[in-house]
């Protein structure tokens, strides 16, 4: 796949994760209403419903670098948790995609998810819910940003590449 077509894809998906952290953000803001009207739970589910969709839609990205310019994803039960690690790395065909600091925040939500997942909805833990709701926001901004840079530098050097030829 050519490297345009990846950035589309990419830009695509990133429009996607804005929709989703958008609604998110609505609904934690009527979170307060929800508990008088006692469907606090139902307001918990969807916004851990909105964060699960947060972290597969990045994942969907790394997922697409790995496949289509680092060669393949990763082999292994933890291949969730390896494809992260992969995203803070230069590699020869690339520049890191996320910083240090983006996939500390970004783990989290990985962890989320994977529980989000496996475990019944009536054991979600509001306040957990909650706490890492809060940080979303902020974590979007920083992966978004370093996503953006990537874009620009994979850009740059695909121009460099296709001028010497």
């Amino acid at each position: 796949m050519k490297l345009t077509s990846i950035i589309a894809l990419i830009k695509n998906e990133m429009q996607e994760i804005d929709n989703t952290v958008r609604l998110c953000l609505k609904r934690k803001e009527r979170r307060n209403e929800c508990i008088s009207l006692n469907l606090e739970d139902v307001l918990i589910d969807s916004i851990a419903a909105c964060m699960h969709s947060f972290y597969t839609g990045l994942e969907k990205i790394f997922k697409l670098i790995a496949e289509e310019i680092d060669g393949g994803l990763p082999k292994s039960e933890r291949w969730h948790a390896k494809l992260l690690d992969m995203m803070i790395l230069t590699l020869s065909v690339r520049c890191p995609v996320i910083s240090k600091e983006t996939k500390t925040r970004l783990d989290q939500f990985r962890q989320f998810r994977h529980l989000f997942r496996n475990i019944y909805t009536h054991n979600v833990i509001p306040e957990r819910v909650i706490d890492l709701c809060d940080t979303l926001n902020e974590t979007w901004l920083l992966t978004k940003s370093d996503i953006n840079s990537f874009i620009e530098k994979m850009g740059e050097s695909n121009e460099t590449i296709q001028a010497k030829f």
